[in-house]
């Protein structure tokens, strides 16, 4: 097609569905060829889906799962656990990253990654993210009053909830709620979602800056990055992708790290290196100039009870 007199090029993923029971609702045909759109989706795109037994049973698990995420947050099944950022020289926890956890009924506690996606799917990631900010909020003005020196508390921000509009009054308006400073907290988004962001809300994350609250730009490297990403929209930190710290002791990955340390340096951002796991790894990420990381060698996620007087000894 052409648009506006520029070549456009259109793919179809198709999901199929065939009835093959007489009691079947047409609302349940439509959702078992959405489940096969969405596999066509994920193995490429442009390409033909058939719904299967097994297709059916991912559906009814994620569609029981939804239905418990719709009334998690009534009955009080969320809770948030914080992943320490650590300072490889002092062994200070400097900032911590809010993690949100579902207490499921039955199967437990499941981490972000098990549920998230049904609640962008769904929609509920709105209400989620609300909820985050305003509980991570309280958090952090208890850290206040009690820590000297608290530590920066960071919140994921999707990319449904910066669309929606108004994260700058969300924000602002938790952090007012809660007494809490806004030099002490810090929105997180990825570099996917910085791309699609409309100019309104590049403006709401320049709101936020104004009034103290820092931005990063979480798993860099392996979005779109650009430098011209980077200066839109004032980011004050910048969180090096796991993927590069695996592949630490080979030219390519610790030239891109040096380079991005080096980078931020530059242009007076903070640098994170996450997903360090091993002690050769955090020795070659100081070793390449940077001092702030974030993984399984020093901390897991933690709840606030046990993180609390680790914020005072810190993790050496």
């Amino acid at each position: 097609f052409l648009v506006d007199g520029q070549p456009c090029d259109v793919s179809a993923s198709i999901g199929v569905a065939t009835v093959t029971d007489a009691t079947s609702s047409a609302a349940d045909i439509l959702r078992a060829a959405d489940a096969a759109m969405y596999r066509a989706k994920d193995r490429g795109r442009h390409r033909i889906e058939i719904f299967d037994e097994h297709l059916a049973a991912a559906a009814r698990t994620r569609f029981e799962l939804e239905r418990e995420l719709s009334v998690a947050l009534s009955r009080d099944q969320f809770r948030l656990e914080y992943q320490p950022v650590v300072n490889v020289t002092t062994g200070q926890i400097t900032s911590v990253e809010a993690l949100v956890r579902f207490d499921h009924p039955v199967h437990g506690p499941m981490l972000a990654e098990e549920f998230v996606s049904v609640l962008e799917q769904s929609g509920l990631i709105m209400a989620v993210d609300d909820w985050v900010v305003h509980r991570a909020c309280e958090q952090l003005a208890r850290w206040e009053v009690a820590l000297a020196t608290p530590p920066q508390v960071s919140v994921n921000l999707s990319g449904a909830r910066l669309a929606k509009g108004g994260v700058d009054k969300l924000y602002l308006g938790a952090l007012e709620a809660a007494g809490a400073n806004p030099a002490n907290l810090c929105v997180e988004l990825t570099e996917t979602v910085l791309v699609d962001a409309s100019e309104e809300a590049i403006q709401a994350l320049e709101r936020l800056r104004a009034a103290g609250v820092q931005i990063a730009l979480d798993d860099f490297g392996t979005g779109y990055s650009s430098l011209t990403h980077l200066q839109r929209s004032g980011v004050d930190m910048l969180k090096i992708d796991r993927s590069f710290t695996g592949g630490l002791g080979h030219l390519r990955e610790d030239a891109i790290v040096e380079a991005v340390t080096a980078l931020g340096r530059r242009l007076d951002m903070e640098i994170v290196v996450e997903g360090v796991e091993r002690a050769d790894q955090r020795d070659l990420v100081q070793s390449l100039g940077c001092n702030l990381v974030q993984g399984h060698l020093y901390s897991r996620s933690l709840r606030p009870e046990v993180l609390d007087p680790l914020l005072v000894s810190g993790l050496a």
